[in-house]
């Protein structure tokens, strides 16, 4: 596993990071199984959601032996939770998860009760149970948090499709010394798009096989020999320097592996010039759909 510097604070993470959600359901030895083999592939951090107790439970006996300082866990805020009650939350998820301190809170800057549970983020970093704060949201929703000293880190969706806006703002966190984590990589409206382009260059029983109709889409993530959709999502993120870390869940222990493998690995060198064509292609269809709508 490669490692990259949190933003200006001397610890280094993980390319790749484990997302945890309780909203999946597994009992505490699952996820048990799922922490030892992350820190087996070398993962280091950790972002813990929406924690169900046999996600705590599992969580804690996983890092037991795991002297704490080199982990990284990150915990997100659930958006609707009232900010006064902030405080208590995150005192028992720490004390449940066997955690001794978040070395990362997140807020989600499209919250209701983002400037409430704002206040209580800093009262818990005042105490120590906190260490450091960071935003979450789309790029358009952190561009006022970006220059914001609270925090020290943003986390936002970045991937194969993100423009230059997305790219503009990664780049002005990094001036900042901003640590950017990189989320929903490889989201599921893309996949289904690639199986669709990819269906429509092979044909079928009645029509006729078409390969360039894939020419300038994302059907290559599904057609790179050796590589899949996801590690290719994950390999091309990590080739922008100002990305810490990515972001992703996982399945089960194989998924686990496959995914893991991806920062270690260099792209081949024609998928550069496939995502720029996409790029491009996108661009132009969403210029004529435009001066259609004008036209009529």
């Amino acid at each position: 596993m490669r490692y990259r510097p949190f933003g200006r604070t001397g610890i280094a993470v993980s390319a790749f990071s484990l997302t945890l959600s309780g909203d999946e359901d597994r009992k505490a030895g699952e996820w048990l199984s799922l922490v030892h083999g992350a820190l087996e592939h070398g993962i280091n951090a950790f972002e813990i959601v929406r924690p169900s107790q046999a996600l705590l439970n599992g969580f804690a006996e996983g890092i037991a032996a795991v002297r704490r300082t080199l982990l990284f866990v990150a915990l997100r805020a659930d958006p609707d939770m009232p900010g006064a009650k902030l405080d208590g939350w995150v005192s028992e998820m720490v004390a449940a998860g066997g955690l001794g301190e978040i070395n990362l809170l997140t807020l989600d800057a499209d919250s209701p009760e983002f400037e409430e549970a704002l206040g209580a983020a800093l009262r818990l970093k005042d105490i120590s149970l906190v260490r450091r704060m960071a935003v979450a949201g789309p790029g358009e929703a952190l561009v006022g948090h970006v220059e914001d000293p609270l925090f020290d880190a943003i986390v936002m969706p970045f991937g194969v499709q993100s423009g230059w806006r997305d790219r503009n703002l990664v780049r002005t966190a990094l001036a900042r010394q901003m640590a950017v984590m990189a989320c929903d990589s490889c989201p599921a409206q893309l996949t289904a798009q690639v199986k669709e382009d990819a269906k429509q260059a092979r044909g079928g029983w009645f029509k006729k096989a078409e390969p360039l109709a894939a020419s300038g889409s994302h059907a290559f993530l599904q057609q790179t020999y050796g590589w899949t959709a996801e590690q290719i999502c994950i390999a091309h993120v990590l080739t922008e320097p100002a990305i810490t870390t990515v972001q992703m869940p996982v399945k089960n222990l194989d998924h686990l592996e496959t995914l893991a493998a991806a920062p270690e690995r260099n792209l081949p060198a024609q998928v550069a010039a496939q995502i720029e064509m996409a790029h491009f292609s996108e661009e132009r269809t969403a210029r004529t759909r435009s001066s259609d709508k004008r036209r009529a």
